[in-house]
Formats: structure tokens, sequence, C-alpha cells
């Protein structure tokens, strides 16, 4: 028999249990990938482009040209950014979603949705990954697997979200590799319980 879930005893209000456990999108790290790769991108022509007008004085049709294009790189840039942080939530939620129900301490909305309160979601941010890794590792113990989900990572990637100009850097990196590793855990936990998800 499974042992009481330790995590449970963490305080907090047990949320909705009834929604069914849902594949896990391996899918949306790649997006995010695209956009942090794109998004760097376009960051370094634009950079590029205002090292090569060293000479800001001038106003030839070049130089004209030259700013244009960087302007349009840097709104794309933001642009990608903006999305980046919109696919990171719905990976958030979806990831959420991948946990067994009977180990779901937090919704998928609720992952997601309390990103957006000012301050407190400099805490939510640690709460809802590190949360999803020790639901995931109870899940996958439960299955008798020895995957277990990346805490460190998230906790680093954590880190580097709420120190500023860091997490204009190199904390969209650090989210990446917490993805792709958490979603090796996700698709084993999926492959072990799929069958017996709730209806």
């Amino acid at each position: 028999p499974m042992p009481q879930n330790p995590y449970t005893t963490y305080g907090g209000p047990q949320l909705n249990f009834s929604l069914p456990q849902t594949p896990p999108n391996l899918w949306l790290k790649w997006v995010y990938f695209g956009c942090v790769l794109g998004m760097g991108l376009l960051f370094a022509i634009a950079f590029g482009i205002s090292q090569a007008l060293d000479d800001w004085s001038t106003y030839s049709s070049v130089d004209y040209k030259l700013r244009d294009w960087q302007g349009i790189c840097i709104g794309l840039g933001a642009l990608l950014w903006v999305t980046r942080a919109i696919v990171g939530l719905i990976w958030l939620g979806s990831s959420w979603g991948s946990v067994p129900p009977d180990q779901r301490v937090i919704s998928p909305g609720e992952a997601a949705g309390k990103m957006f309160i000012p301050f407190y979601n400099l805490f939510w941010i640690f709460r809802a990954n590190v949360a999803l890794c020790t639901a995931l590792d109870y899940s996958l113990a439960g299955t008798g697997s020895m995957a277990r989900a990346p805490k460190g990572l998230a906790i680093a990637a954590a880190v580097t979200q709420v120190i500023p100009y860091v997490n204009l850097g190199i904390a969209p990196f650090m989210w990446m590799l917490f993805m792709f590793s958490a979603d090796a855990t996700k698709k084993e936990l999926w492959d072990r319980t799929a069958g017996q998800r709730a209806q």
C-alpha cells in the first residue's frame, strides 16, 4: 500500500483533484526553446548594429536603414520575450496537469494564475516549481520508478529569475534546462500511469 503523501502536510488548501491526468505536452519546451533562441539572435543583431553605428552624429541613408533594422530586431525580440513568458506559464500549468489527480496539491490554473500577483509571485515561482518536482517524485516513487524530477534545477532557475539583470540573460536558459529535464520525468510518469489516470 502507498504510504501517506508527506507533501500534504506542507499546508495550504487541498484543491480540485477531480480533473483527469493530462498528457505531458512535451512539445511546449521546443516552443520555449525557439523563443529563447530567436530572442537571443535578434538582440545580438541589434547589439551588433549599435556597435557598427559608432558615429551617431552622421545621418546617411545607410545609418537610417540600419537604425530601422535595429528597431525591428528589438521589437521582435521583445515580442519573443513576452511569448516565451506565456509559453512558460502554459508549460507550468500543463505540468501540474500531468501529475496524477490524487497527488495534485496545486491545480494547473492556480500554478499559472498566481504568477500574475505582484510580489507574491516572487514566492510563488519557488513554490509552484519545487512543489511540482515533489509531486512528480512522489508519483514516480509510487510506480516503482527510480527517476526523479530536477528539484535543484527548479530552485536554481527560480533564483536567477528573481535577481535583476540576471533574469534577462541567464534565467531563460535555466528555465529551458529545467523544462527539458522535467519533461523527461513527466514522460516517465505518463508512460507508467497513463492507463490508470482518473476518468
